[in-house]
C-alpha cells in the first residue's frame, strides 16, 4: 500500500507541478520570449481602475476587467452560452461533443479538464482536505462538491427539483436517477433539469 501511495504521489507531482519560470531559462540573444512585451516583473504596472488589484501581464488585467464589466466575448456556436475566457469555452464545448481527453492513470476514469483529474487523484491517495465543521461532525472529503452535498444532510436543503412531479433532492445525481427510473427521461447534456 505504501508503494502505491508513493507512486500516486509521484504521478500527481508530475501532473500538478507548475512549469519552470521563464525568467530562469537562458534565452539566446535575439530570441524573444512570448510575453516580453507585456511582462513587468517586480513592479506590477497593470492596475485595475475599478479595484486595488494589479497584474504583471496586460492580458491578465484584460481578463480581470471582464469580472467588472460582465463581458463574455467567447460564445458557443451550438447553444449560444457565453464565457469570459476562450479556455472556458473549450471546456464547455466538450459537454456537446462528450469528449473527455484527460484520464486517471489509476482507474482510467475520464474527465473534461486536467484539473478535475488532479482533484480526482486525491481520492486514490486518501487525501481529504474538505472537513465538515457542522455541529462537530468532522467527516472529511476529497472534493469540495462532496462536502457541499454532505452539508445538505445537516441543513435539510434539497435544491434539485423534478420539473415533472416537484420531488426534491439533495444531489443532482439523485434527481437524474429519479427522472430515469420514475419518468423514463434521460438527460442529454450536463445542464441541470430544474434547480431551485
Amino acid at each position: 500500500m505504501l508503494i502505491i501511495r508513493l507512486i500516486l504521489s509521484l504521478i500527481v507531482t508530475i501532473h500538478i507541478m507548475p512549469s519552470m519560470c521563464m525568467e530562469d531559462i537562458d534565452v539566446p540573444r535575439g530570441i524573444k520570449r512570448k510575453y516580453d512585451d507585456e511582462y513587468t516583473p517586480q513592479n506590477k504596472k497593470n492596475e485595475c481602475s475599478q479595484c486595488p488589484k494589479s497584474f504583471n501581464r496586460k492580458s491578465d488585467l484584460t481578463r480581470h476587467i471582464r469580472t467588472h464589466t460582465g463581458e463574455k466575448p467567447f460564445e458557443c456556436d451550438i447553444c449560444h452560452k457565453s464565457f469570459t475566457q476562450n479556455g472556458q469555452l473549450t471546456i464547455h464545448l466538450r459537454t456537446h461533443t462528450k469528449e473527455k481527453p484527460f484520464k486517471c492513470n489509476v482507474c482510467h476514469k475520464s474527465f473534461v479538464e486536467k484539473s478535475k483529474v488532479n482533484r480526482h487523484m486525491k481520492k486514490h491517495m486518501g487525501i481529504k482536505d474538505f472537513v465538515c465543521d457542522f455541529d462537530g461532525c468532522n467527516k472529511a472529503f476529497a472534493e469540495h462538491y462532496d462536502l457541499q452535498n454532505h452539508i445538505r444532510i445537516h441543513t435539510g436543503e434539497r435544491p434539485f427539483e423534478c420539473g415533472i412531479c416537484q420531488a426534491t433532492f439533495i444531489q443532482k445525481t439523485n434527481l437524474n436517477h429519479h427522472l430515469e427510473t420514475k419518468h423514463f427521461f434521460i438527460q442529454e447534456s450536463n445542464e441541470p433539469f430544474t434547480e431551485k
